[in-house]
């Protein structure tokens, strides 16, 4: 997916969705939901900047617990068509 479909795809539905915080925008190969965090999604100094959360299946097993879900935060700047993300997880 480009990263103009991908940037035009998440602020779309986050203009359409229902007020409900979180909205299914995809699914990943394993066919487990992608949601968009509708709250988090926000526009400043022309970077549009969004959430979205994904259960990891598996989970990845680690000493202090298992992984069960990523929640990462993109940022897209469509005028220079450039994104950066922080990708936040961890165990329960």
């Amino acid at each position: 997916m480009s990263f103009a479909s991908t940037a035009l795809m998440i602020l779309s539905f986050a203009s359409i969705a229902h007020p409900q915080n979180l909205t299914k925008i995809v699914a990943t190969s394993v066919g487990t939901p992608v949601m968009l965090e509708m709250r988090s999604v926000s526009r400043a100094s022309g970077i549009d900047t969004a959430t979205v959360r994904a259960a990891l299946q598996p989970a990845i097993k680690t000493p202090k617990g298992d992984y069960k879900s990523a929640r990462s935060i993109a940022m897209f700047d469509c005028v220079k068509r450039t994104v950066a993300t922080k990708e936040l997880c961890g165990p329960p």
